[in-house]
């Protein structure tokens, strides 16, 4: 038992995760981060305006990363009464997807499906289907915009989960670097992600021995009840393991939660004994409650200290 728990200690201090190579894209002042054991860079094979990186996976296609320049392309006029800076993800809208969908088209692009989504930043996706010597290739697309410039993703390949999922994590680890730029509804994103983070953490590390408490009606004492919040935190605790490191290859877990939320279920469940407010009559055997110094039966003085199990 002490075995496990010297183990559970230390993976509370050391943290688990993948190795992602971090990138900064200055000019657009954004950063994001790629699971290289994943998706290995590759040379451009022509220089092209809107692409400045590439990354392939032989199992399932091309993933690129680039930006340009949207604000130097607009006129005085358009720029007038707007910094750079406020030409940002949260000026996207139907008119900027329906914009971009058009010149996706006349790309070549065949669209099956386009819209806005939050996945931090407010981005736009395109799905489809695109040609290239001779092969149809499914891809995703998204777009959005930080600092004046907008910037893209674009995946060209498998369309199952396991290559989906890399491509997803890449995109999701994007964001913006201006140290203000933090509008309120993402704020609002970010607040309502730490709640609801709170509440799942709360929920499944508690909600075994509560069933079991007040359902099931099982009774703890100390020991038993030690044990049982142990294994309830390994169990839990390595759930949310295989589930961080399937689902979000760039993030980080530990068993900080874990250990937590053992050191709270040990006691919390342990059953409660009633004290007793009352004494026993030495002379006629009458329940006398502590608050009265003589019975009231046959007027004997009795011990009227309360006795606490």
């Amino acid at each position: 038992m002490k075995k496990i728990i010297v183990f559970f200690i230390l993976l509370a201090i050391i943290p688990i995760g993948v190795h992602a190579e971090e990138y900064d894209d200055e000019n657009a002042k954004l950063k994001y981060s790629i699971n290289d054991t994943i998706w290995t860079e590759k040379p451009l094979s022509t220089e092209r305006e809107t692409i400045d990186r590439k990354w392939e996976n032989s199992d399932c296609g091309v993933l690129m990363y680039g930006s340009s320049d949207f604000w130097g392309e607009l006129s005085n006029e358009e720029k007038s009464g707007y910094s750079r800076e406020a030409f940002n993800s949260n000026a996207l809208d139907n008119s900027f997807l329906e914009m971009y969908q058009q010149v996706f088209t006349e790309m070549g692009y065949n669209i099956t499906s386009s819209r806005l989504v939050d996945l931090g930043m407010q981005m736009m996706r395109y799905d489809g289907t695109a040609t290239y010597n001779g092969t149809v290739f499914d891809y995703s697309v998204f777009v959005t915009l930080n600092n004046g410039y907008l910037a893209q993703w674009q995946y060209f390949g498998e369309a199952d989960t396991i290559c989906t999922s890399g491509v997803y994590t890449a995109v999701n680890s994007l964001e913006s670097t201006i140290s203000n730029s933090n509008s309120s509804s993402s704020l609002d994103f970010d607040y309502g992600n730490i709640i609801f983070s709170l509440i799942l953490t709360i929920v499944a590390y508690m909600i075994y021995p509560f069933i079991r408490t007040k359902f099931m009606k099982v009774e703890y004492n100390e020991k038993t009840c030690k044990k049982m919040a142990l294994w309830n935190s390994i169990i839990v605790g390595g759930i949310f393991l295989i589930l961080t490191s399937a689902l979000q290859e760039n993030a980080t877990w530990s068993a900080g939660p874990a250990f937590l939320y053992y050191w709270i279920n040990r006691t919390l469940w342990i059953k409660k004994e009633k004290s007793i407010n009352y004494t026993i009559c030495e002379s006629c055997g009458c329940k006398v409650l502590n608050k009265f110094k003589n019975c009231p039966k046959c007027g004997k003085k009795v011990n009227n200290e309360e006795i606490e199990k």
